[in-house]
C-alpha cells in the first residue's frame, strides 16, 4: 500500500521533470477578452451593477420578508438568509444545490470579508436574470438563496458550478467586460471567478482562473469538472498548475477534495502520481468503491500489457466495497468488459 512519503516522492519527481518554454502563455497572466470579441446571436443581455435600492425594488414579498428578518439577527448576512430559507427552498438542496461545507481556517474562502448587501443583491439579480431555473421578473427566494450560497464559494459536491456554466458561456461581451473590471475590485470573489472561467474556457484563456481556484480554493466544485479540459494544454501551464497542486497537496495531504481534483487535473501526463493520489483517497475513504474504480481504469489505460489484468483486482475489490445494488452493477459492467 503506497504510503504518504511514497506520494510526495513521486510528486517531487514530477516537477523535477518540468520544462518552461520560454515563449508560452503564463497563466498567471489573464488577457481580457470581454471588449473585444464579437457579440454572439445568442448572448443573454447585458446587465450592470445596481444600487440597493433598484434591486430592493425587484424582491418578491416572500424575498424581501426574509431580508428583513436576516438584517435584524445578529448574525452575518450571507448565514443568516441561508438559515432562513424554508423547508420547501431547501428540497432543491438535497442533490448537492447548497451542501453544508465549512472551509479550512486558513483558506482563503474563510478569511473573506463579510458579503455586503448590495452585492448579493446584484449575485441574485444576475443568477435571476440568467438562470433558465428561475428567470423571473422579479428576485424569487430560490435565486436569493443561491446567491447567498454562491457568494460563500462552490464548496465541493455542489452543482452550482454546472448550472452557473449553462450560462456564463452565453454571456455577452460587455458582461464579461464588467465582470472583469468588478475583478480588479475584489481579486478573490467566487461567482465573478465562476462566471469568467466557464466564459474564458471558450476562448481557451481559462487557465490564469483555474490556477486561481487550486492556490485559493482547491476543494472547490469548480475544480470537479471544468479541470478536466486539458486537451491541448501547453507545457508551461502544465508545470505551472503541477506546482500550484504539489502546495496544496503538501498542505492537506489528508484531503479527499484536494487530491481528488488533483488527480483528475493531472491524469493525462502525470500517471503515476495520480495513481498515488486515488491510493491516497482510497486509504482515506475505505469504504468508497469509488477510489477504486478509479484506480482499475489508471491500470487499464497506463499500464504495461503483462500487468493490466490488476484492474481486475480493483474492480472486485470496487464491487466488494460498493454500497447499493446500483453500484455493484455499474461495477460489474466495467469488470465484465
Amino acid at each position: 500500500m503506497p504510503s504518504r512519503d511514497q506520494l510526495i516522492e513521486a510528486l517531487d519527481q514530477a516537477l523535477e521533470r518540468c520544462e518552461y518554454p520560454a515563449d508560452a502563455l503564463s497563466p498567471d497572466t489573464h488577457v481580457t477578452h470581454g471588449q473585444r470579441l464579437g457579440r454572439r446571436t445568442d448572448s443573454l443581455p447585458y446587465l450592470p451593477e445596481r444600487s440597493v435600492p433598484q434591486l430592493i425594488s425587484l424582491l418578491s414579498t416572500e424575498t424581501a420578508l426574509v431580508l428583513k428578518s436576516a438584517q435584524g439577527s445578529n448574525q452575518e448576512l450571507r448565514q443568516a438568509i441561508l438559515e432562513r430559507v424554508p423547508d420547501r427552498v431547501k428540497e432543491d438542496w438535497r442533490n448537492g444545490l447548497v451542501p453544508a461545507w465549512s472551509w479550512p481556517a486558513d483558506s482563503t474562502m474563510a478569511r473573506r470579508k463579510p458579503v455586503k448587501l448590495r452585492w448579493l443583491l446584484n449575485i441574485a439579480h444576475w443568477y435571476e436574470a440568467y438562470s433558465p431555473r428561475h428567470g423571473g421578473a422579479e428576485i424569487g427566494l430560490p435565486a436569493f438563496a443561491t446567491a447567498a450560497a454562491v457568494a460563500g464559494g462552490l464548496g465541493p459536491g455542489s452543482i452550482l458550478a454546472d448550472q452557473i456554466g449553462t450560462w456564463a458561456r452565453r454571456l455577452a461581451p460587455r458582461q464579461i467586460g464588467l465582470f472583469e473590471k468588478l475583478l480588479v475590485r475584489d481579486p478573490d470573489d467566487p461567482f465573478l471567478r465562476a462566471c469568467l472561467c466557464h466564459y474564458h474556457r471558450l476562448h481557451d484563456n481559462h487557465w490564469g482562473h483555474i490556477l486561481w481556484h487550486i492556490r485559493h480554493c482547491p476543494e472547490s466544485s469548480m475544480l470537479g469538472g471544468i479541470c478536466t479540459f486539458t486537451f491541448g494544454m501547453p507545457e508551461s501551464i502544465h508545470c505551472r498548475l503541477l506546482e500550484a497542486w504539489a502546495q496544496q497537496i503538501r498542505r492537506y495531504p489528508d484531503s479527499v477534495h484536494v487530491l481528488h481534483h488533483a488527480a483528475r487535473q493531472l491524469e493525462d501526463r502525470q500517471h503515476k502520481l495520480c495513481f498515488l493520489l486515488y491510493h491516497r483517497c482510497s486509504i482515506l475513504q475505505p469504504t468508497n468503491s469509488a477510489w477504486l474504480t478509479a484506480l482499475a481504469e489508471q491500470v487499464e489505460e497506463h499500464a504495461d500489457a503483462d500487468q493490466k489484468f490488476k484492474s481486475l483486482e480493483f474492480y472486485r475489490a470496487a464491487h466488494e466495497r460498493s454500497a447499493s445494488d446500483e453500484a455493484k452493477r455499474s461495477v460489474q459492467l466495467e469488470w465484465m468488459k
